[in-house]
């Protein structure tokens, strides 16, 4: 049998360069969407939590690990990691940040990747979130 539970993770900031409160909004949206959540404030801690079960949801900055630059590796490499489960529809990632240029550095390297701007893009949070619990109960039932 399939299991029920949603995993998610939310990549932010350290908690003092977290103005737009990633670290804190994320998870209650998620929470209330089903999700059971970890919230990681480094790329170091979001591979050790993928590396420890499946996620169904990650929504990071795409510089976790680097902010205040453009340099978006460590949120690619996450993206590529989960890249065969979102291409099914079994996962989802959201890449965000406060700064065009790092959503253009993220689109430039992968054009297919879903990003936001923060703090517009927190609504896009329970709206995903939604979809993939949504596939993943109708999974269960076949």
């Amino acid at each position: 049998m399939t299991e029920n539970r949603l995993y998610a993770i939310v990549g932010a900031h350290p908690a003092e360069l977290d103005a737009a409160m990633l670290g804190s909004l994320g998870p209650a949206f998620l929470q209330k969407e089903g999700y059971d959540v970890i919230v990681t404030r480094s790329i170091e801690e979001t591979r050790a939590a993928m590396a420890e079960r499946s996620i169904d949801y990650v929504v990071m900055e795409l510089n976790q690990g680097t902010p205040k630059s453009i340099d978006v590796s460590a949120a690619l490499d996450v993206y590529r990691a989960m890249k065969p489960r979102i291409d099914s529809g079994e996962a989802v990632f959201l890449g965000v940040s406060g700064h065009t240029d790092v959503l253009d550095a993220a689109k430039l390297a992968e054009p297919n990747i879903v990003t936001g701007l923060k703090p517009t893009c927190l609504r896009d949070i329970s709206r995903l979130a939604s979809e993939v619990r949504e596939r993943k109960a109708s999974k269960i039932m076949s």
